[in-house]
């Protein structure tokens, strides 16, 4: 499960308290893996276009890109961190029956 698929987008406060973009995704009718592809190449082709043309160079465009890497970043690294710990449980238990 990945953390924040499941919260639907609410008040201020409640985004300001967990901020990522998933909380969107649902009304776009996609779930949270293709959401998390959405937001990485959109973020792709905002860091392009920034480092090809420099109209593209302003504050909308790298306060987008920060705002995608913020999502990507808080719900990926959820992921990451239970994956991480499965695998040193996963030692652990291996080391405790030799």
């Amino acid at each position: 499960m990945i953390v924040g698929c499941n919260i639907e987008p609410g008040s201020w406060k409640e985004f300001s308290g967990s901020p990522t973009l998933l909380r969107f995704v649902r009304r776009l009718g996609l779930d949270a893996a293709l959401g998390m592809d959405l937001f990485c190449l959109i973020g792709i082709a905002l860091a392009f276009s920034a480092f090809v043309s420099r109209q593209c160079r302003n504050f909308f465009v790298f306060t987008a890109m920060w705002m995608i890497y913020l999502s990507v970043f808080h719900v990926s690294f959820g992921v990451f961190l239970v994956g991480y710990m499965n695998i040193i449980i996963y030692i652990y238990k291996a080391n405790m029956l030799n």
